[in-house]
């Protein structure tokens, strides 16, 4: 093609249509036996896996099959939404007075069961149990746990007209509310992962008078600027726009197709910048689809079929677990040392939970703009909005509540560049603590095999 630019769009394909699945058909014992769950067990004791029965168990029978005590708990967030909150409120060695309260936030498409999934002794919810806290697991709006509202259902669009803006502003405040009322105490200590920690540095800049109830803060993988984010996932969906070349050949698959419909008649200039496209599996009209796993506002929602793939592919003898592995390390950096492989169906048995398409698109927007600001709804909708063309930065001076930032240099999500931008913005850092092992990667601090001695004994 000489001098011409080719580009290329893809999409992760689903074996759903080759097995014929159905939503809510029954696995068969024969394809649940060839994930070997003896084998399985020998290995690893972090959830039963058997013929016939689902590798999801779900909270609090998660934490209660570890020997610990579990409680859930819900509130209602000043819109509506009705969040679960899981608790272990002591160790195994019993309950006792005066045991501080700490908040642990799980990240993007995560759930509080991230926290608890691993044994006892590298699982940080039951390493912070057994040193003295009272453990309080959140769930934002939209996952697993978290999917009910006091008038909308989570199939309405409008349940899902919200991004992690939203989680900041109405979540956390009503979960640490929560806490704090039910432990009788003025402050607790915050631990955030990822998306935890954005949705901290939202409600503490936008609502500051929650800086008094937070005794420390713990970042871990902060995520605030993302200018220099290396997931080729995330970059993508952020830099489509500014690919783009004069004289070019398109092709796309799936939702590559899609995305070009999408700007050639939303922004139909760019028409005149394609040579030609060619549509491989073209997705527009979707009133038949059959797949499972598709959602129109919700984001890779927790799935059967996601845990019987997890099972089938990503056990110890398959020889496709290679491929399970790249996938996540495609998304948050590789680090293939650290993660225990065995643990993969177990994962994605909890894994991805959930989250608004919108928290997704919040985040692409960052990119694209080196800032750390509010939701971009357009240039109309932003000056009805906010006033502006343009939405307003964060105002991080008013976090006065003390934190720690903790980061690796391998993590392909919170690049060490963007933590040093926010640390440098922060009033009250208190530390900035590199972990000292080099291909540390994003999943790492909730599933590392050394994360306690890497991660945890620092916090």
């Amino acid at each position: 093609m000489g001098s011409n630019i080719l580009i290329v769009a893809l999409t992760l394909c689903s074996v759903a249509s080759s097995w014929g699945w159905r939503e809510g058909s029954v696995v068969s014992e024969e394809l649940f036996a060839t994930a070997n769950p003896d084998a399985y067990l020998t290995a690893h004791e972090c959830e039963v896996f058997s013929p016939g029965k689902s590798v999801i168990v779900l909270q609090p029978e998660l934490i209660a099959k570890k020997g610990y005590p579990a409680e859930t708990h819900t509130v209602t967030t000043e819109d509506g939404y009705i969040l679960t909150l899981h608790r272990i409120p002591y160790g195994k060695s019993g309950p006792s007075n005066n045991r501080p309260a700490v908040f642990v936030q799980h990240g993007l498409l995560c759930s509080s069961a991230a926290w608890v999934l691993m044994e006892p002794e590298k699982s940080l919810a039951f390493i912070l149990a057994d040193a003295g806290y009272d453990v309080w697991l959140g769930n934002t709006r939209g996952n697993t746990y978290s999917k009910k509202h006091v008038s909308l259902k989570s199939t309405d669009k409008a349940y899902w007209a919200f991004s992690w803006h939203e989680s900041g502003v109405y979540d956390l405040p009503a979960m640490i509310d929560y806490v704090l009322s039910r432990t009788s105490q003025s402050n607790l200590f915050y631990i955030g992962h990822s998306m935890g920690t954005t949705m901290f540095y939202v409600m503490a800049s936008m609502r500051p008078e929650y800086n008094a109830k937070i005794r420390a803060q713990f970042s871990l993988a902060p995520v605030a600027f993302m200018s220099n984010l290396k997931s080729p996932v995330i970059r993508l969906m952020a830099t489509f726009d500014n690919t783009l070349d004069s004289n070019l050949f398109y092709i796309g698959h799936s939702m590559g197709t899609t995305m070009f419909y999408v700007m050639a008649s939303m922004r139909p200039e760019y028409n005149a910048k394609i040579r030609a496209q060619f549509s491989l599996a073209p997705v527009a009209f979707m009133s038949n689809l059959k797949s499972p796993m598709v959602g129109m506002h919700e984001f890779l929602p927790n799935s059967e079929f996601l845990t019987l793939v997890g099972g089938v592919f990503c056990n110890d003898d398959a020889i496709t677990q290679k491929l399970c592995d790249n996938i996540l390390f495609l998304l948050c950096g590789y680090d293939q040392d650290q993660l225990n492989t065995t643990a993969l169906p177990v994962l994605l048995g909890h894994i991805p939970a959930g989250a608004s398409t919108n928290q997704m698109v919040h985040y692409a927007q960052g990119v694209n703009s080196a800032k750390f600001r509010q939701f971009s709804y357009g240039l109309i909708k932003n000056l009805a909005t906010y006033g502006s063309l343009t939405p307003p930065d964060y105002d991080l001076s008013k976090i006065t509540a003390p934190v720690y930032l903790h980061w690796s240099d391998n993590d392909w999500m919170a690049d060490p560049k963007d933590v040093q931008e926010l640390n440098g913005k922060l009033p009250n850092v208190k530390g900035s603590i590199r972990v000292p092992y080099a291909a540390f990667n994003h999943l790492d601090y909730m599933w590392a095999i050394d994360g306690k001695t890497l991660v945890y004994d620092t916090v």
